[in-house]
């Protein structure tokens, strides 16, 4: 064979191994593109699911000043804001010093619902802050949680050897 005719085929075949490259390369920037989109899609759906679907007014009480023994309760109102039923799970509350009053029928599209926690005050010293916390039936962390804030006698001065006896 002459030289002429080895440069050729060196060439055709060089051609051919780029074009395949480039091929290769093309479905690879292809199949890298698919999975892009598949990511945003999912990050993009992910996003719209951790969008609050309902709404706790108000979120915080405070009681104020309050005696041993006392029972107070708080009212509060739930709002469904997706465009289909919710569905909620039982409260759940910080401390067994509150009952949480509240129907569990699904809440309609827009639907507000009134709810009461009833607190039973033991005996205590300064400030505390309790929260109920209000999840979907699908048994997801928490939503949103109700916090409830109170001073006990804060005029009132105990002695260390109360202290170490109500622990």
């Amino acid at each position: 064979m002459s030289r002429v005719v080895v440069k050729k085929m060196r060439w055709t075949i060089l051609r051919r191994s780029l074009r395949r490259r480039d091929r290769a390369g093309q479905t690879f920037l292809a199949a890298a593109l698919v999975v892009c989109a598949v990511v945003l899609q999912a990050s993009e759906t992910r996003v719209a699911s951790n969008a609050p679907s309902f709404r706790l007014t108000p979120d915080q009480f405070d009681l104020g000043v309050v005696g041993h023994n006392d029972k107070k309760s708080v009212r509060f109102t739930i709002e469904n804001l997706l465009d289909q039923p919710l569905v909620l799970a039982a409260p759940k509350s910080s401390c067994d010093c509150m009952k949480v009053v509240f129907a569990l029928q699904p809440l309609s599209p827009g639907e507000k619902r009134e709810g009461e926690v009833q607190v039973s005050l033991g005996r205590g010293f300064g400030a505390f802050s309790k929260h109920v916390d209000f999840a979907l039936q699908a048994g997801q962390q928490p939503v949103t949680s109700l916090t409830i804030e109170a001073r006990f006698h804060p005029d009132i001065a105990i002695a260390n050897e109360e202290k170490h006896l109500s622990m």
